[in-house]
């Protein structure tokens, strides 16, 4: 019986565990991560809620799986070892890669200040703090979940400034959302591109071309997002839905999407990771080669995900 050791304790990493649990497996389990706790980000992004916050040091005692909190910087599959930031490098016999979405550096300058984050890579409660004292915020917003972002911002109570670029992907709904965003008191800079997040410590202020300076204590960056799977010397090649060119090494969630940099709404990858985790943990077990088909964002969904956008936007924040 062959050890199971996951990379990632998100919503795909857990929901493999569990799968294995539940479908009967016995093998020994890790999970490695550098957070102790889990937040969705996206619901995050979309209300600010904390309300899925999970204890990964709890929940994986109570399911007989060992929780390692540690960073992994280096997986060699040659000789199946992980080297962690922490700790002395660890032997893997099965590895399942489920570290999520990583983010294309900003281009402009400034991304170090406090109070500037890359949505992909946010500490949730670092975010909270900085919510109670900031009283204006701006998202420069890349795709649908930068627009989500922007009415759980301005539900919280802040002066909200949206910079984008064209938005082409909205198609016939963009010249609408401008207006209907406005209409909510959010200031719109479309076409727009960021030079510099200024402050000294902290976020004071963003520049903008064409030439704008405007105040703001909160800077996030939506976009630019791409599979988290830079640990390997040679990059993985997923040749289907989970296998690579590795031999023993899966791969599950957003970290299997290789057209993830393309997608611009997001709206599906949760329930695909559940599902994908499913059919993985039966073949992990010995079952049939999973064969899963990536749904697709059709017209139709993108228009009604839209809409619901508009009729029904999460703009709060969970009081604590």
């Amino acid at each position: 019986m062959k050890s199971i050791t996951i990379l990632g304790a998100g919503k795909s990493g857990l929901a493999l565990a569990h799968a294995l649990r539940a479908k009967g497996s016995q093998a020994p389990i890790t999970i490695i991560d550098k957070n102790l706790y889990f937040l969705d980000k996206k619901e995050f992004i979309s209300s600010f809620s904390f309300d899925t916050r999970i204890d990964r040091g709890t929940l994986a005692k109570d399911a007989g799986i060992a929780f390692v909190q540690a960073t992994v910087e280096r997986v060699n599959p040659s000789r199946k070892k992980i080297y962690r930031k922490e700790g002395e490098p660890c032997d893997y016999e099965t590895l399942v890669v489920a570290t999520g979405l990583a983010q294309v550096p900003a281009t402009f300058k400034g991304d170090y200040r406090e109070g500037f984050f890359y949505c992909a890579r946010m500490d949730p409660f670092r975010v909270k703090e900085f919510l109670k004292i900031s009283s204006e915020a701006t998202v420069i917003a890349g795709t649908f979940l930068g627009l989500k972002l922007v009415l759980a911002l301005q539900g919280s109570g802040k002066e909200v400034t949206v910079v984008g670029g064209s938005w082409d992907y909205l198609g016939d709904y963009r010249e609408r959302i401008v207006e209907w965003l406005r209409q909510r008191g959010i200031i719109v800079y479309q076409n727009a591109i960021v030079e510099d997040v200024i402050g000294e410590g902290t976020v004071k202020a963003v520049k903008i071309a064409p030439l704008k300076v405007f105040s703001s204590q909160l800077v996030f960056l939506d976009g630019g997002y791409s599979a988290q799977c830079d640990f390997f010397e040679e990059p993985p090649v997923i040749t289907d839905t989970f296998s690579c060119q590795y031999p023993d090494i899966y791969f599950l969630g957003d970290a299997a999407r290789q057209g993830i940099a393309d997608e611009c709404f997001y709206a599906f990858n949760n329930k695909e990771a559940v599902a994908c985790a499913q059919l993985l943990a039966e073949y992990i077990r010995g079952g049939p080669f999973p064969v899963f088909s990536h749904r697709v964002l059709t017209s139709f969904d993108k228009n009604a995900l839209i809409e619901d956008f508009l009729n029904n936007p999460l703009a709060r924040v969970a009081q604590e």
